[in-house]
């Protein structure tokens, strides 16, 4: 009898027991843990190197354009800047960047002429302007020609932009006031204006810039044509006392970036930042290089700089003279299998037309 009153209640219990669990909710499951945020790409990083001291148009315009390129690609690009020698020498640059010890530097076609003999224009007195925009614009069009771009690729280079200085100056240990003057000066000069000092009168001794100064102090030169810039930051009022205002032509520039970083380093996308950032460096540089133009000349004139300039008529007869510099580029160019002749009429054409308005 007891055991028929258990059986009943063990089952009253046991679905009690069941339906009570069934009340209960089940616990969710806890939470997947968060992705680890993928990690932001390490930035390229782009060595930029040149000779010149801080503050000279040549790095200002490298340093320019390489905290654009870090602002317009949003940081993914890296520039680091090595001037004043601190990656290598003058001479040594185009080596440097050829090599990819840097990654962007600035050729010096006067100390190369057998690799880079286009470029080697870059300094040429008896230009048909003396417009400063107009002859860096002209100039960036010859870095851009095909047969300037076959010639830097042949020393695994890629060519940025072209620009230049506002113009050259002679600084003198002796007053220069006309053409005659030239006559016998010993001149610290490299490139066609080795020749071009040579029609007019003078002597050349060919030394780098960061040798002028010691040159001039030994009286192993009289005289230098540079840009004013150049002649403050190396200090060349304290040797020579005199400047001629001639405007006689203008250095021109080529920055150029090491071939296999420009293929392999960087993404289409920073390559076509780059492109459009060079396009504009020319007017970039014409207006930097006036504002300097004023600003140093006012410091030259505090250091007691006796300053003169050459007459017009001179000036004239000066240009004339070396005229044949244009025809020495072009056939040496036409020697070597190069469009020599066709690259000097384009260059002459639009140093003389100017860039559109």
């Amino acid at each position: 009898m007891k055991k028929l009153i258990l059986i009943p209640l063990i089952i009253v219990l046991a679905v009690s027991f069941i339906f009570a669990g069934c009340g209960k909710e089940t616990p969710a499951p806890a939470p997947a843990p968060a992705p680890a945020p993928t990690p932001a790409p390490a930035p390229i990083t782009l060595k930029i190197a040149d000779f010149t001291q801080v503050g000279q148009l040549e790095n200002v315009m490298l340093k320019w354009w390489g905290d654009e390129l870090m602002k317009r690609t949003n940081n993914a690009v890296k520039c680091e800047y090595y001037f004043n020698e601190t990656l290598a020498k003058q001479k040594e640059l185009l080596d440097a960047v050829s090599t990819g010890m840097a990654d962007v530097a600035i050729v010096y076609g006067c100390f190369h002429q057998q690799q880079v003999p286009i470029i080697f224009v870059h300094r040429t007195p008896g230009m048909p302007t003396t417009d400063h925009y107009t002859a860096c614009w002209a100039y960036d069009k010859l870095l851009k020609e095909d047969a300037t771009v076959a010639e830097l690729k042949r020393t695994n280079l890629v060519g940025l932009f072209g620009f230049g200085h506002t113009g050259d100056y002679i600084f003198s240990s002796k007053p220069v006031k006309s053409l005659a003057d030239f006559t016998g000066l010993k001149f610290a000069s490299s490139g066609l204006y080795s020749s071009a000092f040579k029609a007019w009168g003078g002597e050349v001794v060919e030394i780098a810039s960061p040798e002028i100064y010691e040159g001039m102090k030994r009286g192993m030169i009289d005289a230098c044509n540079k840009p004013l810039a150049q002649m403050l930051t190396m200090n060349m009022y304290e040797v020579s006392p005199y400047l001629a205002v001639p405007k006689i032509g203008f250095t021109m520039l080529a920055a150029t970036m090491n071939m296999d970083t420009w293929n392999n380093k960087l993404t289409p996308e920073i390559r076509n930042v780059i492109t459009n950032l060079n396009l504009e460096l020319p007017k970039k540089a014409a207006e930097i290089g006036a504002q300097d133009d004023v600003k140093f000349m006012e410091q030259i004139k505090a250091k007691n700089v006796t300053i003169s300039t050459l007459p017009e008529a001179d000036l004239a007869k000066a240009t004339e003279m070396v005229q044949f510099l244009w025809d020495q580029w072009a056939d040496d160019l036409n020697s070597r299998g190069l469009p020599g002749t066709d690259l000097k009429n384009k260059y002459l054409g639009w140093l003389t037309q100017g860039p559109p308005k």
